[in-house]
C-alpha cells in the first residue's frame, strides 16, 4: 500500500487510542476560559456602575484608573451581554432608595437619620 492510501485508511478508521484521546480532550475543554474578556474580572463593578447610570465613558475612565485598558465599544458590548442583570440591579437599587418627595419631606422635618418623623396622637 502506498503512503497516501495508508493515511486515507487511518483517517477513515481512527484508532481506538486516538478516539479516546480526543474524547478526553473534549471532556476537559473549557470554552469559558478562552472566551472571557478582559472585563470579566470586573463584572460586578461594571454592572453596578451601569445600574447607577454611569456612562460608558465614565466606566472606561474608572477602569483606566485601576490599570485596565479597554474601549467604550468593549464596555458597551460587555454591558449588553448582561443587560438583564443590570436591570435587576437597578430595580434593587431603586427599591432601597426612598422616593424623592419622601426624602425632601424627611429633610424638611429635620430628621437626618432617614426615619419618618413620629407624631403623637392626641388622647381625649
Amino acid at each position: 500500500m502506498s503512503d497516501e492510501q495508508n493515511m486515507q485508511s487511518e483517517s477513515a478508521n481512527p484508532s481506538l487510542d486516538s478516539e479516546k484521546a480526543l474524547l478526553q480532550l473534549a471532556e476537559s475543554f473549557d470554552p469559558g476560559a478562552a472566551s472571557r474578556s478582559v472585563l470579566h474580572p470586573y463584572k460586578r463593578s461594571i454592572l453596578l456602575l451601569r445600574a447607577k447610570h454611569a456612562t460608558y465613558d465614565k466606566i472606561v475612565a474608572m477602569l483606566k484608573e485601576v490599570g485596565v485598558k479597554t474601549s467604550i465599544f468593549s464596555v458597551s458590548r460587555f454591558c449588553r451581554q448582561y443587560r438583564a442583570e443590570i436591570k435587576k440591579l437597578r430595580v434593587q437599587l431603586e427599591s432601597r432608595k426612598p422616593p424623592a418627595e419622601l426624602s425632601e419631606h424627611l429633610l424638611q422635618a429635620g430628621t437626618s437619620d432617614g426615619q419618618l418623623p413620629t407624631t403623637r396622637k392626641k388622647r381625649f
